[in-house]
């Protein structure tokens, strides 16, 4: 049985020593064993509330109340907007960041495909000599050279097929 205490509380809802039903508010029950929080918003006859619980213990051990503290949802929902908003300008700021390094990277997994694309549309359209060109270090060089000494293998087949 849980009842409402307000001694030394003037503005607490609620009468003095009235009954509370918790079987509605079992964040409140489990407040009895040990610390507890409601997962929302709960509503009761005084209102919108989010709430806490802990237990008050004597010396053995053994609950003799419960103290809980009630945050009202218009401060709750108060709290929230405002992260909401914080949120909102952060990512307002972040997005433009987040999208110009997946450019940058999208662009950079496929440099190597465009080139290559580039050097398989000149040998299609009849440029047997193409040779790719690429400044710089990397992974790209790979793909490179292996169109070109490819091209080169090519071109040597093809010659020594026209000599004999």
């Amino acid at each position: 049985e849980v009842v409402v205490e307000l001694e030394g509380a003037p503005t607490a809802r609620g009468k003095d020593r009235e009954k509370y039903d918790t079987r509605s508010f079992p964040a409140l029950e489990a407040g009895l064993q040990h610390p507890s929080v409601d997962p929302g918003i709960t509503y009761d006859k005084w209102g919108a509330w989010l709430s806490g619980y802990a237990p008050v213990k004597d010396t053995s051990g053994k609950t003799v109340a419960v103290l809980g503290v009630d945050l009202s949802s218009t401060f709750v929902n108060a709290d929230r907007k405002d992260l909401l908003k914080a949120i909102g300008i952060v990512d307002l700021f972040a997005l433009p960041v987040f999208l110009l390094v997946a450019w940058w990277f999208a662009n950079r997994v496929s440099r190597p495909f465009r080139i290559l694309g580039k050097g398989m549309y000149d040998i299609s359209h009849g440029d047997s000599h193409v040779q790719l060109k690429l400044s710089g270090k990397g992974s790209d060089h790979v793909f490179v050279e292996l169109f070109n000494g490819m091209v080169n293998m090519i071109g040597s087949a093809k010659h020594s097929k026209d000599d004999h």
